[in-house]
C-alpha cells in the first residue's frame, strides 16, 4: 500500500487556485465526507485517522452515523447540528465520536 500524503501537505492554502472543491464550504465536506455513502466513507475514515492519529490506539476501519439531533431554535447563527460518528477500529472496537 503506498504511504499517502500528510494532511496539512493536501489543504489548498487561502489565495491558491485549485481545480478541487474547496472543503470549507459545508456541501462540498458533506459530499467528500459522508459516512453513510461507501463512495466517501473511506475519504472520512482516512480524515479521521490522519486527525485522531495521536490519540487512537487503533486506526479507524469503519465509520457511520445515528442519531442526528438538530437545534433550530433562535437565529440562523445558532443553529446547529451535532451528530455522532460511531468508528470501528481494526480489533472491532467501537469509539463514539460526537460532532
Amino acid at each position: 500500500m503506498a504511504k499517502r500524503k500528510p494532511l496539512k501537505d493536501c489543504i489548498v492554502k487561502p489565495g491558491e487556485k485549485s481545480p478541487f472543491a474547496n472543503l470549507l464550504v459545508d456541501l462540498a465536506f458533506k459530499k467528500a465526507f459522508d459516512p453513510d455513502k461507501p463512495s466517501s466513507r473511506e475519504n472520512l475514515v482516512n480524515l479521521l485517522n490522519d486527525l485522531l492519529e495521536p490519540q487512537l490506539k487503533r486506526p479507524i476501519k469503519n465509520v457511520w452515523t445515528r442519531n442526528v439531533a438538530k437545534n433550530l431554535s433562535g437565529s440562523r447563527e445558532s443553529r446547529t447540528a451535532i451528530f455522532d460518528l460511531h468508528c470501528e477500529d481494526d480489533m472491532g472496537n467501537l469509539i463514539e465520536i460526537e460532532v
